[in-house]
């Protein structure tokens, strides 16, 4: 049981991570249309030329690396939200545990042995 309960447990915690990254990811899309966005992939583009990139390449090494910075922001806030979940599950169950009956030790009764 504790073997299952680890796998589904850990299938469960990636699907949550990729499935939020993914939604992270297309809110964090959404602002690439603003003014601020396309100045900076001109900035980089800009200085990707000067290190010796043809104006083309440079280009698209620019999107390409802002666009490693989206999805690596994006998977940064999944991991948090997931952490901030398993920690609301943690504590419920700590405090459920005062719930549970008591133990009392000796009345288990006779257990035979060989």
């Amino acid at each position: 049981m504790r073997n299952i309960g680890m796998s589904v447990g850990t299938s469960v915690v990636t699907t949550l991570v990729v499935r939020r990254s993914q939604y992270h990811q297309s809110v964090l899309a959404e602002h690439t249309r603003s003014g601020r966005f396309q100045a900076a992939i001109e900035a980089m583009t800009t200085r990707l030329s000067h290190a010796g990139f043809n104006a083309q390449d440079a280009h698209r090494q620019a999107l390409g690396r802002l666009y490693g910075m989206l999805q690596r922001q994006a998977s940064a806030l999944s991991y948090v939200e997931v952490y901030w979940v398993l920690a609301v599950i943690a504590a419920v169950m700590f405090l459920g545990s005062f719930l549970l009956k008591r133990n009392e030790p000796g009345n288990g009764g006779h257990v035979a042995v060989h």
